[in-house]
C-alpha cells in the first residue's frame, strides 16, 4: 500500500511540473461568415488574450486584441455581425484590463444593453436559453477552463475548443 502512495505523489510530481513548464496555451478558430481568425493566448500571470485578423496571428501593437485577468469567474462573451464585419461588440467585464483596436471597431458594452441589442426579450420566468436575434454570431470564453463555445440563431451551441478543471493548459 505504501508503494501506492509513492508512485501517486510521484505521479501528481510530474504533472505539477510539467502544468509549470508550459508558458502559454495558445488556439485558433476561423468564423467563415466573417473571413475572420480568432486566436486565443492563455498565458502564466493570469493572462488571457483574444486577437483578431483575417488570419491566425501572435501577438503584436499592429493587430487587434483583448487582455483580460483569468479568474474563476472571467468569461469573454463577444458578438459577431455577418453584415457589418468590421465591429465586434464585447460585453464589459472586471476582468478585461486593455483593448487595442487597429483594424476593427471593437465596442464595449455593458451587460444589459449587451443583452437587449443582441438577444430576443426574455419573459420574467425563463425557461429556455437566451434566443440569439439573427444574423449575429455570438462566441463565449471561459478564461479558467479555456473552454470556447459559438452559437448562431439557434437554441443549441458548438463546443469549439472545451476546457477541462486543469485550465486547458
Amino acid at each position: 500500500m505504501k508503494q501506492f502512495y509513492v508512485v501517486l505523489l510521484a505521479m501528481c510530481i510530474i504533472l505539477l511540473s510539467c502544468k509549470e513548464q508550459k508558458q502559454q496555451s495558445d488556439f485558433s478558430f476561423q468564423i467563415a461568415e466573417l473571413d475572420l481568425s480568432i486566436t486565443t493566448s492563455k498565458r502564466i500571470g493570469a493572462e488571457f488574450y483574444v486577437m483578431f485578423s483575417k488570419d491566425s496571428t501572435s501577438l503584436s501593437d499592429s493587430i487587434d486584441y483583448l487582455k483580460y485577468e483569468t479568474g474563476d469567474m472571467s468569461k469573454i462573451n463577444l458578438i459577431f455581425n455577418p453584415l457589418n464585419k468590421d465591429s465586434i461588440y464585447i460585453e464589459k467585464s472586471e476582468y478585461l484590463k486593455s483593448v487595442s483596436s487597429i483594424n476593427y471597431n471593437l465596442k464595449i458594452l455593458e451587460k444589459s444593453e449587451f443583452y437587449s441589442l443582441f438577444f430576443e426579450p426574455q419573459p420574467l420566468v425563463r425557461s429556455e436559453p437566451f434566443m440569439l436575434k439573427y444574423p449575429f454570431i455570438f462566441v463565449s470564453i471561459y478564461t479558467s477552463t479555456y473552454g470556447i463555445y459559438i452559437k448562431k440563431n439557434e437554441v443549441h451551441f458548438e463546443w469549439i475548443k472545451e476546457g477541462d478543471i486543469l485550465g486547458g493548459w
